[in-house]
C-alpha cells in the first residue's frame, strides 16, 4: 500500500482567533494536541507541521514533532500543498491545526481511502445543520 502522510498546517495570524495554534488545552499548545491525534491514528508515514511561524515550530519541534517553514499562504490547503512539494510527498491528509479533538479513526479511515484512491480527493463531511447553512464560517460539501 501506498504512504499516504499527514501535515497539520498552523499559522499565528488567524484574524477571529490570532495565536490560536498555541493555545493552550489543559496545559498543551493546540497544534500539539493535534498533531497527537495524527500520531494516534497509526497510520501515517510521516506527520509534519507546515508553518510560517517560529513560535509555532519552536513548540512543535519541543514536542517531538517535525515542521517545515512555508511562506505566506492564502489559505491552510496552500500551506500544506507548498509544504508537500517541498518534502517530495504523494498521498497527504490535510489535517487543520486546530482539530485537537478529531478521532483518529477518521484519519485511518481518510487515509486508507486516499491510499487505496490516489487519484481521488478524499474528505470528510457530515449533513449540514439548517441553522449554519448561510454561515460563511461554516465550510459546505456539494454532492
Amino acid at each position: 500500500m501506498t504512504d499516504v502522510h499527514c501535515i497539520v498546517p498552523a499559522r499565528i495570524g488567524s484574524s477571529r482567533f490570532p495565536g490560536k495554534p498555541l493555545f493552550k488545552l489543559c496545559g498543551k499548545e493546540m497544534i500539539v494536541r493535534t498533531l497527537e491525534r495524527a500520531l494516534l491514528a497509526d497510520c501515517f508515514g510521516r506527520i509534519v507541521c507546515a508553518t510560517d511561524s517560529e513560535q509555532i515550530a519552536e513548540v512543535v519541534s519541543n514536542a517531538g514533532f517535525d515542521f517545515v517553514m512555508t511562506g505566506p499562504a492564502a489559505t491552510g490547503s496552500d500551506r500544506v500543498a507548498e509544504a508537500a512539494r517541498m518534502l517530495g510527498l504523494d498521498l497527504v491528509v490535510n489535517l487543520q491545526g486546530d482539530e485537537p479533538l478529531v478521532e483518529p479513526s477518521v484519519l485511518s479511515d481518510v487515509a486508507q481511502e486516499l491510499a487505496l484512491h490516489p487519484d481521488c480527493w478524499v474528505t470528510v463531511a457530515c449533513p449540514l445543520n439548517p441553522a449554519e447553512s448561510t454561515l460563511e464560517t461554516v465550510v459546505k460539501v456539494r454532492v
